[in-house]
């Protein structure tokens, strides 16, 4: 099974922030907001959808944890 695109906007901002995650940032590796922003320049608080994934049980760190 293939995964749909992260770029069909016919899907919600939140489904297209974690199929980013899995096909362009990929399991364990970093990104940063401005990263996020890039990739999702028109969608108003992407950082949010992703914050939402953690409901979902999506391991995401916030920068304040980095050493």
């Amino acid at each position: 099974m293939t995964l749909p695109s992260w770029q069909d906007e016919k899907l919600g901002s939140k489904a297209r922030a974690a199929l980013w995650l899995l096909s362009e940032v990929g399991e364990g590796n970093i990104f940063t907001k401005a990263d996020l922003r890039g990739a999702f320049p028109d969608v108003a608080q992407i950082d949010r959808r992703i914050r939402e994934l953690r409901a979902h049980g999506w391991l995401i760190h916030p920068s304040r944890e980095d050493a």
